[in-house]
């Protein structure tokens, strides 16, 4: 994975050929024929619209690991079986109700997601620019601006249901060298 904007294509494929030269046994790069796929991350803002749903890919798509789908298909779909509404009129609530848990909880995966680029000391152009602040969501600078004096809490979370709730914060706070001042 590669963002165009701080490399070419053919420069990506040099670097993964040298990669994969450097560190298999055997020489792959006669066998190595990369796919080049384009995406733009993001999500959409109405994932309930009528009688259709988006969930999963069609819902949104971060980073190209997508760990975080895997929870987000998990949590739409016991949300819709959850909450299938009975009647055009409920259908109406429950759609306003989806939207807005999920755009929170997309929201919330981009934040966990940037935090892993906020606290990186890599160098390369591609993480100075993801640190800095102007990219930085404003709950996550907030929050972070809190956990400089303590621990992330259960309460700096509005869902139950989080995709990623306090601990995997501190897994990840801790992990890369950040602690709260004494």
């Amino acid at each position: 994975t590669y963002s165009s904007q701080h490399i070419d294509d053919d420069s990506a494929k040099q670097a993964l050929t040298n990669y994969a030269y450097k560190n298999y046994k055997h020489d792959i790069t006669e066998e190595l024929e990369p796919k080049q796929l384009k995406f733009e991350p993001g999500y959409h803002e109405k994932f309930w619209q009528n009688n259709c749903v988006a969930i999963g890919m069609s819902a949104g798509f971060i980073e190209p690991l997508e760990a975080s789908a895997l929870a987000m298909i998990e949590l739409s779909a016991n949300m819709l079986s959850e909450e299938l509404p009975v009647n055009r009129q409920h259908m109406e609530i429950v759609a306003k109700r989806f939207n807005n848990r999920f755009v929170y909880r997309w929201q919330r995966v981009i934040d966990f997601v940037k935090l892993h680029y906020v606290l990186s000391k890599r160098n390369e152009p591609f993480w100075r620019d993801n640190r800095d602040p102007a990219t930085i969501p404003d709950c996550l600078s907030d929050l972070l601006s809190m956990w400089q004096h303590r621990s992330p809490q259960d309460f700096d979370f509005d869902s139950i249901n989080e995709v990623f709730p306090a601990a995997s914060y501190l897994y990840v706070l801790y992990g890369m060298g950040f602690h709260p001042r004494q």
